[in-house]
């Protein structure tokens, strides 16, 4: 994937083809993952190995839930990769 579409009222966007490296702190459930999708899901061995390369890099963990910590170390990232966190914290109401 070399772009990232994002859009909003009513325009569509479609990624046709993708793989992931997932690098995950439980193998079993990296594992299962890839059984479920396998033609699109490749284990990695290190987030080093799942990152390398990588054109789109989404932090989909509860690391920085509640402190600014980092999944990964953002100095191994590749220069041109586009990073999105799915990280939200609670807000106060």
């Amino acid at each position: 994937m070399r772009h990232l579409f994002v859009a909003s009222e009513g325009t569509l966007g479609l990624i046709v083809e993708a793989t992931v490296q997932l690098a995950a702190r439980t193998p079993e459930r990296a594992r299962a993952l890839a059984e479920r999708f396998p033609d699109v899901v490749q284990l990695a061995e290190s987030q080093s190995q799942a990152t390398a390369g990588a054109h789109l890099i989404v932090n989909a963990t509860p690391v920085g839930l509640l402190d600014d910590a980092l999944p990964i170390d953002v100095v191994a990232l590749p220069r041109d990769a586009r990073v999105i966190d799915l990280v939200y914290r609670p807000g106060e109401t």
